[in-house]
């Protein structure tokens, strides 16, 4: 494993402690890590807790192995899963990403968990591989279309139905659509 992905796993262990049962998890590799979810959700008034446990460069394989830290010790009530960035052409990649639904649901068979595509065109056989898992009961797929990958804030109005509890409201759509 690497080190900074090592490092960065013990930070979240640390912090686990803090966390409300329940709530989101977001899981995924660079492009989540780097996604500006708290100053987004700070502008659009999500009910529930949104918990980034993404991790730059992580690979499928570390995110198997981190699983219990970065996700199932938090108990969330939905996670979404963005990974295979830098390993999707991997043979055993739709596998070990099984796995680590497999395992989430082993141990929160109630918790939602939402697959998120690759916004990679070469990926494309990947995804629609994760995408199959999708059962629409407690399994749901989320297909990124390949675009500008730093429009934060498109991709936040996307996923922002998904973090809901409630339906939307009137002042809640406004503040959305003000991002």
């Amino acid at each position: 494993m690497k080190e900074q992905v090592k490092n960065k796993a013990n930070a979240f262990r640390g912090v686990n402690e803090l966390a409300m049962k329940g709530e989101i998890v977001v899981y995924g590799s660079t492009y989540m890590a780097n996604f500006p979810f708290y100053e987004l959700i700070n502008k659009s008034r999500l009910e529930n807790a949104v918990y980034n446990r993404s991790i730059a460069e992580m690979t499928i394989d570390e995110a198997l192995q981190l699983l219990q830290v970065c996700v199932l010790d938090i108990k969330p009530g939905k996670v979404f899963i963005h990974l295979g960035e830098a390993d999707f052409d991997r043979p055993d990649a739709v596998e070990k990403y099984t796995e680590i639904v497999r395992r989430i649901h082993a141990e929160l068979p109630d918790t939602k968990v939402y697959l998120i595509t690759v916004q990679d065109k070469k990926a494309q056989k990947f995804n629609e591989r994760i995408l199959e898992l999708s059962n629409r009961k407690n399994i749901c797929g989320i297909r990124f279309s390949v675009s500008d990958s730093y429009d934060y804030k498109g991709r936040f109005k996307e996923l922002s139905c998904y973090f809901r509890s409630k339906p939307l409201t009137f002042t809640d759509a406004f503040a959305v659509a003000g991002l």
